[in-house]
């Protein structure tokens, strides 16, 4: 079953990010009897790969299953600080900018306690497993076990499948923890064995002879040239640093696999491609079993090291794989490499269907993810090689399962590499050379390129690309073409993957040599490996990056690489080759989703797009333009200054940076000063008191001294993201020894609905400011007047808070609705937490705790998901029922009193319920946000006929 972007949306920002609990130190979230608690199931724990899957029978119990993880969810107040801390990493502005973090560090602030790794770990050895490995950074823990030891522990059944050519275990019900431990546990990995395709393509020649001996510019039946690493340098104008002595030195590189690799053959590939032999950093993730060859599992591995190693040949190379165990694979070494922090280049040539993937699966991975990126390791993933048909098993020659995209390539983590194919074979002799250098290269220079596209002569053999499906718009994700689609787009950039001019290779896989009469290369000679697909490009770029860093002098990293590179495509448009010609496009079956005359995928143009992203790099340009400052996208955000108090003892204004142009929400911080004094620093979103987590977009701060009547001026400067550039505004204030005050009227005060003819009906509401009160008022969550009920169900909607000026009026409305359109849809995303009320106890506690329990849930959208699918509006649920339901579907606690804020929807869903018909008589009431006073209150009356 596939599952829309919107919807996994919003169960996968629920599951890692649910509400600030707001703590200076790592507070235990588990009871020593949790682990007794009733058995529930984890959220969509089955993938939907089984249902697509033949099932064979049940697991023998006694199969062993190694690398078992319970995967640790932070806390939502971890989570939204962890949101925060990504989003400093990668401004300039901020004094965080790339200060990465050690596993220990990031233990220390997003993992759990002491005390509840020990709850876990007994409850894990009560039920028979052995614990392996605690990670450092104490958001996963390792265990393994018998297959019935596994169904016992987690009242599921592991049953063994097939699907294409695979037959693999995996757990064929939802997984169950005790119901008070899901509080901790996101998601459990290492329950299937099915293991994820290489992105890579073997070249079969038009004609069978032996290729041995021959040079990377020896030409084939078919026309076609062959790059090695010296030609990929010099195509993309990374010789030049190379030349000047940048070869990689003092960077990290780590290749993932799942597969033992012959070191002889990169020996050898070393050798003939000029370079002195150097090999690699073997690293067996522990206890996954032997080290073990796997068919085509390791000639990707192989090629993979042969082109980190030989574009960056000065940079240190780690290999990281999987053994033998069953449940054990890349990703498996991937989060070995993200938890051990082994390098800040990490390579992945693997990928799989989005959708495919369980709710659990991506929870657990993504978080991982988030870790890698607060380390300052930058992801690299090919982008997948069955064109804009990413779900398609390979060598099948029509797609059935319609527009999709590969994952991890999908992550907002990572940076995924699509491909292209050179435009060489009219006049073959302007961009290659007739003979060969030292490095046997024979490149001339850069070759015009148009996207990869072989399905003509191959099955679906063309770059990956496309929406996904999963995952909304990440901040950074703006530039010329980018689709106003919500959702994140890749590739992100592209390089040559076609068969056309293959990739050569070393490899001693029998699957790829076998028939050979040559077989895999010598010390003197190539066998005859040369490959294409977007698995090549992924660690040739990972080379050409550690090149780049060791030029700047970066040996930490870069983090999530995807802000700079969608900045400078912005400012600096010369860094990269614009990729407008050709196509992903894919034959497809009539019916699939997305298919048009048998053709389903996307073109290229000028700007970004879905078949090559932001093109292919200049890297000698993209290296010159490393370490310019991430430009802002154009954006300027409005800042508006409210002051919320203004006595002889005490001013606080409360600052606000919005957008009318995005439904980005700006974040760093903002400089305050009052009568051109001493300026307070205070970040947006933050509440002052303990730095706790507050609204987005906002900050207050407070001035304390002795303040003569009259009038004083507020000065604010934003210092601006990597997404809206700086901005400033002043206003002005009088201190006076009257209070200010607020009235509150609503028209009409009675507001009749004919259920046959209409579900909503609408008040107005005016405010007025009264003694020159001004501030930011809080319109609070409709409650039932003396003696009567609200309806059992639907919503009042309007707006939060609005903004009113000394002694002005302003005007605002709320609605009451039963349809399930405004209320329930199935894309609805509810928010509940009292805000204003949280903020205000924050601020009425002494300035010396720097500890708040608020009964507050934050939903972070410039995190993990982006924040394309807010509606700017807030509904209030009225009905029990529905709120029951929300909190039990999405985990959510901590909701407000009576005088809680509206929650926030988006739009979805369609028809009504049966109107609750009757006579209610409601409060409306209004108050100020920060202080709680001054308030109103109005009385209405509601009838449903």
């Amino acid at each position: 079953m596939k599952t829309s972007f919107r919807s996994a949306s919003a169960l996968l920002l629920t599951a890692l990010s649910a509400g600030p609990l707001l703590h200076a130190a790592v507070p235990n979230r588990l009871s020593r009897t949790a682990a007794a608690t009733a058995p529930q199931e984890l959220p969509q724990g089955v993938s939907p790969r089984v249902k697509a899957s033949t099932r064979l029978g049940h697991l023998n119990g006694d199969t062993q299953l190694a690398s078992i993880s319970l995967v640790l969810a932070p806390s939502a107040a971890q989570s939204a600080a962890l949101d925060q801390l990504l989003a400093d990493q990668q401004n300039p502005a901020a004094p965080r900018y790339h200060q990465w973090l050690t596993p220990a560090q990031f233990g220390a602030q997003f993992g759990v306690s002491d005390a509840d790794l020990q709850v876990l770990q007994n409850w894990l050895t009560n039920q028979g497993f052995q614990i392996t490995e605690v990670a450092p950074s104490r958001n996963r823990i390792t265990f393994s076990g018998s297959a019935a030891t596994v169904e016992a522990a987690f009242h599921t059944e592991l049953d063994t499948f097939r699907r294409g050519d695979q037959q693999f275990f995996e757990n064929g019900t939802a997984p169950q923890i005790p119901s008070a431990l899901q509080n901790v546990v996101s998601a459990i990995t290492g329950l299937s064995s099915y293991r994820l395709r290489p992105a890579l393509h073997r070249v079969v020649s038009a004609n069978s002879g032996s290729l041995a001996g021959q040079r990377p510019n020896n030409t084939s039946a078919t026309g076609s040239h062959y790059v090695t690493p010296w030609d990929f340098r010099q195509i993309y104008n990374a010789n030049g640093l190379f030349n000047s002595g940048y070869t990689g030195n003092g960077i990290k590189i780590a290749v993932l696999g799942q597969s033992a690799v012959d070191l002889n053959q990169l020996t050898y590939f070393q050798q003939l491609t000029g370079q002195t032999p150097k090999a690699p950093t073997v690293v067996l993730v522990p206890n996954t079993g032997v080290s073990t060859a796997y068919q085509g599992d390791e000639t990707e591995s192989e090629a993979d090291l042969e082109y980190a190693s030989g574009v960056a040949p000065g940079a240190s190379v780690t290999f990281v794989y999987a053994g033998s165990a069953t449940n054990a694979d890349v990703t498996t070494a991937l989060n070995y490499a993200i938890t051990n922090n082994l390098a800040p280049i990490l390579t992945y040539s693997y990928g799989g269907c989005e959708t495919e993937n369980s709710l659990a699966a991506l929870v657990g991975q993504e978080a991982a993810f988030r870790q890698a990126n607060a380390q300052g390791q930058t992801i690299l993933v090919s982008a997948g090689d069955t064109g804009a048909a990413g779900c398609e098993d390979v060598g099948v020659t029509t797609a059935y399962d319609g527009l999709q995209v590969s994952y991890p390539a999908s992550s907002p983590y990572v940076t995924a590499v699509g491909g292209t194919q050179f435009n060489d074979t009219t006049n073959g002799s302007t961009y290659w050379s007739g003979s060969n250098n030292g490095q046997y290269g024979s490149a001339i220079g850069y070759i015009p390129e148009s996207v990869w596209n072989e399905n003509s002569s191959d099955p679906l053999s063309a770059g990956g690309g496309g929406a996904s499906r999963v995952f909304g718009k990440p901040n950074w994700q703006v530039a010329n073409g980018v689709p106003s689609d919500g959702a994140r787009d890749i590739p992100d950039v592209s390089f040559t993957a076609s068969e056309h001019d293959a990739y050569l290779i070393c490899t001693s896989d029998s699957s790829f040599v076998s028939g050979s009469s040559t077989g895999a290369c010598t010390s003197t000679a190539f066998g005859i490996g040369r490959v294409g697909g977007t698995s090549l490009p992924t660690p040739a770029f990972a080379g050409a990056l550690a090149m780049i860093l060791s030029a700047n002098n970066n040996t930490t990293g870069m983090g999530n690489l995807n802000p700079l590179l969608y900045s400078l495509f912005g400012t600096t448009p010369s860094v990269f080759h614009d990729i407008t010609s050709g196509n992903n496009n894919d034959p497809c079956a009539t019916g699939t989703l997305g298919c048009v005359n048998g053709t389903l995928g996307y073109s290229a143009a000028a700007g970004y797009d879905l078949a090559s992203g932001l093109g292919s790099l200049d890297l000698g340009a993209f290296s010159g333009n490393f370490n310019t400052t991430l430009a802002v996208t154009g954006r300027t955000p409005t800042l508006a200054l409210t002051v919320t108090t203004a006595n002889t003892t005490s001013i606080t204004v409360a600052v606000r940076a919005s957008s009318n142009t995005s439904t980005t929400v700006p974040t760093g911080s903002v400089t305050v000063s009052l009568d051109g004094g001493s300026p307070q620093t205070v970040a947006l979103g933050s509440i002052p008191v303990g730095g706790a987590t507050g609204t987005p977009g906002l900050a207050t701060v407070t001035f304390t001294g002795t303040y003569a009547t009259g009038t004083h001026t507020i000065n604010a400067t934003y210092a601006g993201d990597t997404n809206f550039s700086g901005a400033t505004a002043s206003t002005t204030l009088s201190v006076s020894t009257t209070n200010g005050g607020l009235t509150l009227a609503a028209t009409p005060t009675t507001v009749t609905i004919n259920s046959s003819t209409a579900h909503s009906g609408t008040w107005t509401l005016n405010l007025t400011s009264i003694n020159g009160y001004s501030g930011i008022v809080g319109i609070n969550q409709p409650v039932a007047a003396s003696g009567s009920n609200l309806p059992t169900v639907g919503c009042f909607i309007g707006q939060g808070d609005v903004g009113i000026a000394a002694n002005a009026s302003v005007s605002t409305t709320i609605t009451y609705s039963f349809s399930s359109v405004d209320c329930s849809g199935a894309n609805v995303i509810k928010v509940f937490g009292d805000t204003r009320k949280a903020i205000a106890a924050a601020r009425k506690t002494s300035p010396l705790s720097g500890t708040h329990n608020l009964p507050l849930l934050a939903v972070s959208f410039t995190g993990l998901l982006g924040s394309a699918f807010l509606r700017r509006k807030r509904a209030w649920m009225t009905g029990l029922l529905a709120l029951a339901a929300m909190a039990g579907t999405f985990g959510l606690s901590g909701c407000g009193s009576g005088s809680a804020p509206l929650s926030t929807t988006t739009t979805g869903g369609s028809g009504t319920v049966s109107a609750p018909k009757g006579t209610y008589n409601v409060v409306f009431s209004a108050s100020d946000y920060v202080n709680n006073s001054p308030s109103a209150t109005v009385n209405v009356t509601l009838v449903i006929q």
